[in-house]
This record gives C-alpha cells, structure tokens and sequence, in this order.
C-alpha cells in the first residue's frame, strides 16, 4: 500500500521494480485526480485506488498488507529554506500540529500490516519531533515493532528520513 500516494511517483516506481499489487490511497481530491491521471498517462490504469484519509482506510480495506509506505506530509523544511513564500507560513506550530498527525497516520496504518510486514516511514522535514520522535513514540506503544536496519546504494539527494519499521509478531490492533 502506498498510503498517501498523489501524485503517483512512488506508485509507479513499485510497477517498475515489479511488484504488481498495489493500493494508491489519498486524501486530497485534486492529489487524487492527479494520481489517477499519473497512472493512466504511463500506462497503469488499473491499480487500485482509493481516495480516503488515512484514518479511513481500516474501514475502507480488508485484509492486510505485507509493505506499507507512508511519505507522510510534513513540513518541508527545504521549501522554507528556498522560498520566501514558505518561509511566511512556516511556524513551530505548524511542526507540532504536523507530528501529531504523523502519529496518527502511523498508528492508524500500524493494524493493516501483517505480522512480518514492513511501514516504511518517510519525510523530507528536518525536525527530529517529525522524524526519530514518531518512530520512538511508535515503538515504545508497540512492543512488537522494530526498526529495521537498511542501506543505500545511492544517497537520495534531498534530505530525507526513513524508518522502517516490522511487525515481529502478531496483528497490531
């Protein structure tokens, strides 16, 4: 599952390293429509979509999932730093009330992972309350979580976090 999937990149990047089952879920109707256009314009109009919050999405889908991505909104702190445009929204506030809902995101989507499956966490904010903060708050309400090591074989070019996180032992509810 690609669980805020707009505008399509990442969805068609599971298409391309072959692995053909995926769920595009997102929130944001106009990202929806994008992400519907993405897919069709390189060729992939019958992956299945979904247009739901997050939270929604236990209620919307059965079964669970072996992999879960979740490049979850958050502050963008690269924008802040190249636009004076961002740099008038940007706010502590705006880190806290994003963290909250990365938190959320997260559990919400923890008890649609099998057991052994895997939630890649991601972002490209700076801010630790976004990043290692969610993981450690995750991690310490789910005992049998873990954080899995990884590697690159090419460092991404902009900053970015990623955690992921398995599901060792049973259903998360």
């Amino acid at each position: 599952m690609d669980a805020c999937a707009a505008p399509g990149g990442k969805t068609l990047a599971t298409q391309i390293l072959g692995h053909p089952t995926i769920v595009a879920a997102d929130a944001s109707l106009p990202r929806f429509k994008r992400l519907r256009s993405t897919l069709k314009l390189f060729g992939f109009p019958e992956i299945a979509t979904v247009h739901s919050s997050v939270q929604a999405l236990p209620y919307k889908l059965t079964g669970q999932f072996d992999k879960i991505l979740l490049d979850a909104p958050c502050s963008s702190e690269k924008h802040v730093y190249n636009s004076k445009r961002f740099l008038k929204i940007w706010s502590e506030n705006k880190i806290t009330t994003l963290s909250h809902l990365q938190q959320l995101l997260v559990n919400t989507l923890l008890p649609l992972l099998k057991p052994g499956g895997l939630l890649v966490y991601s972002t490209c904010a700076l801010n630790p309350s976004e990043n290692e903060e969610v993981v450690s708050k995750t991690l310490s309400k789910h005992p049998n979580l873990a954080l899995k090591s990884m590697s690159y074989s090419i460092p991404p070019s902009d900053p970015m976090f990623i955690a992921i996180l398995q599901n060792n032992r049973m259903p998360i509810v």
